[in-house]
């Protein structure tokens, strides 16, 4: 298999979609796309999101559990 063969082609949705497919809000939307944890890009007026780096940075988030252990 080649380089490109194993690369995802980004999945772009607008702003909206993706916050619905992310089941997040808008602000949370603009935390995560100014900190650059997903891609995003400007169309015109238009904000397009790669839906693969949503699902990249959830993939990268702790299993509930894998939290460390708070001193108290």
């Amino acid at each position: 298999m080649s380089h490109i063969e194993n690369q995802r082609l980004p999945r772009w949705a607008t702003r909206q979609e993706a916050m619905h497919y992310a089941k997040v809000g808008s602000t949370t939307m603009n935390e995560l796309m100014h900190s650059r944890k997903i891609f995003a890009k400007k169309l015109g007026n238009k904000v397009l999101v790669d839906l693969n780096s949503i699902d990249d940075h959830y993939e990268a988030l702790p299993a509930v559990g894998d939290e460390v252990a708070r001193c108290t």
